[in-house]
């Protein structure tokens, strides 16, 4: 889908459009199919339209980053003129953030896979759902039921898993040892600590992330602040003396994953966003403000 998105400055709010749905043939080739589609949807707008994009933003895909370079090579040939430079191509701070965050979760893969099964194991039979409810209620649990399961590709969904598994450790304990069935998927203390350690590293992250991702937030605007509240989220963590070595390690996972797209994550279009963007100051220092309202004039 197409759309086009706003800000209303008689509202301040985000206003947003559908425009034009494309629906390109799956299989080998559809990075370029996409282009082309996406590319022949621009051109019916005007010249004036595309010598005015001044970004292009994907997820790191491989078809996705296949879309971008493709379209800006078409943009670039039809003005006859180098207006999308190859910095301008942007990564999704999302994306990227989910990628980072999946190298720390490697840290806690083998009790994440434990966690994941006993509790499809509890939900998926009436007795042993029946054992957690009346274990739960024993323990006078506000909720009688087991933790809901993640998805793999929403790191948001492992991070609430692990939370409410957390809340609910010790009717998990206690229904995987009662039950034969169940007890290899018990979790050792161990791992209890190091699934509470990574959830504590992680809330921060997350909470960034989910305000930035509500509709008055164009992630544009917020990719350089929140790729540097995760870098210094990282550091501390790393340098803080009471952290232990297994999150110390985590979080060097995470920043060094997030710091390679560092190049496609700040670039000048984010600059300008966040410039633009009222919920940000406007820097004072003439270093850098001259070059930035050099560049807008552009």
């Amino acid at each position: 889908m197409i759309t086009i998105h706003w800000v209303d400055w008689s509202s301040g709010s985000l206003k947003k459009l559908l425009l034009h749905v494309i629906s390109p043939v799956p299989g080998n080739g559809v990075g370029e199919r996409v282009a082309a589609e996406l590319f022949d949807f621009l051109q019916t707008l005007g010249r004036h339209v595309l010598s005015k994009l001044q970004a292009i933003v994907s997820d790191n895909g491989s078809d996705a980053i296949k879309v971008a370079n493709d379209l800006r090579y078409r943009i670039n040939n039809s003005l006859e003129m180098d207006s999308l430079k190859e910095s301008y191509l942007i990564r999704c701070i999302d994306h990227s953030i989910q990628l980072a965050v999946k190298s720390a979760l490697e840290f806690i893969k083998a009790a994440n896979e434990k966690l994941r099964e006993l509790c499809i194991r509890i939900r998926k039979s009436k007795v042993k759902r029946a054992a957690y409810r009346k274990e739960a209620q024993e323990r006078r649990l506000s909720s009688l039921e087991p933790p809901q399961i993640d998805s793999p590709t929403r790191w948001n969904s492992t991070h609430e898993m692990n939370k409410d598994a957390l809340k609910k450790k010790l009717v998990l304990d206690s229904v995987a040892q009662d039950d034969p069935d169940l007890q290899e998927y018990q979790l050792f203390a161990t791992d209890w600590r190091r699934i509470q350690e990574i959830v504590q590293f992680l809330t921060p992250i997350r909470q960034i992330m989910e305000e930035g991702a509500a509709d008055a937030s164009p992630t544009i605007s917020m990719n350089q602040a929140v790729y540097e509240y995760a870098i210094t989220h990282c550091r501390q963590v790393e340098e803080k003396m009471d952290s232990s070595e297994f999150v110390k390690c985590a979080a060097s996972a995470f920043r060094e994953k997030l710091s390679s797209y560092e190049a496609h994550l700040i670039a000048e279009p984010m600059t300008v966003a966040r410039y633009l963007d009222p919920r940000f100051p406007k820097p004072t220092d003439p270093a850098q403000l001259l070059p930035l309202k050099d560049y807008i004039r552009k």
